[in-house]
């Protein structure tokens, strides 16, 4: 089922992200600008979370909704340029048998919505849209939820806007690379951990980590969407090329 599962979020997500393939070629000594929107799928993991009382088994996260990036991109040459984006994201940790409070729980899930800020440098063949990546990100949380689950199924779920549950900015590195067919696939890692210990607020039944950080990884499909034509060939006739 969670193969089933995984494989349908990964062909909602190619949908969501499909974007028209640009007609007009990038030349290989010419300035390009172009975007596009991508939804993708992200697998979330942290690096040996250890609970203060008992160790909790921490599990692979998995989300195909709320994370949207609109990314611009500007190529100097054929193969080298610059990637910007700004997005939603939601990120978070996942496990089970965690005890907080005295109190073992089934399943719990812990995530912040945040918003995004990306920039990266690219590296090369850009006309067969084919190239590696690496830069870094900010996300800023706004909304902080948690959702336990006992083992007799009763839940208890709670938020909080512009929580000081995680820091108000969360630093990361990424690095990806970009295949001919649309694929994508990202690697980020977060430099600080997500949960402020020192925690002061509504949230009830909040967990104790001695390491927080996140590793996420993602997978989407992205197609080339050109909003400026070659700036120095805007003359050019369109050709009908496969990307």
């Amino acid at each position: 089922m969670k193969i089933l599962y995984s494989f349908f979020c990964i062909l909602f997500c190619s949908v969501g992200s499909l974007q028209a393939q640009d007609l007009i070629p990038i030349p290989t000594k010419t300035k390009a600008i172009y975007s596009n929107w991508v939804a993708d799928l992200s697998f979330q993991f942290a690096n040996k979370q250890l609970a203060t009382e008992n160790e909790s088994e921490i599990a692979v996260r998995t989300i195909a909704f709320t994370n949207f990036t609109h990314f611009t991109h500007c190529n100097f040459s054929n193969n080298l340029g610059l990637t910007a984006g700004l997005g939603l994201r939601n990120i978070g940790i996942r496990a089970r048998n965690e005890t907080i409070d005295d109190v073992t729980y089934k399943r719990t899930v812990h995530r912040v919505y945040t918003a995004n800020a990306s920039l990266a440098l690219k590296l090369g063949s850009f006309s067969k849209h084919c190239f590696v990546y690496g830069g870094g990100e900010y996300d800023m949380a706004f909304h902080f939820r948690q959702r336990l689950k006992t083992k007799t199924n009763s839940q208890t779920k709670q938020g909080e806007w512009f929580s000081n549950a995680t820091d108000r900015f969360l630093p990361s590195i990424f690095v990806g690379i970009q295949m001919p067919k649309g694929m994508n696939l990202k690697c980020s890692y977060y430099l600080n951990d997500l949960f402020n210990n020192n925690y002061s607020g509504k949230i009830e039944h909040f967990p104790v980590y001695t390491q927080s950080q996140i590793i996420n990884i993602t997978v989407s499909f992205q197609y080339r969407n050109n909003i400026f034509r070659a700036l120095h060939n805007r003359d050019a006739k369109p050709k009908s090329v496969d990307i």
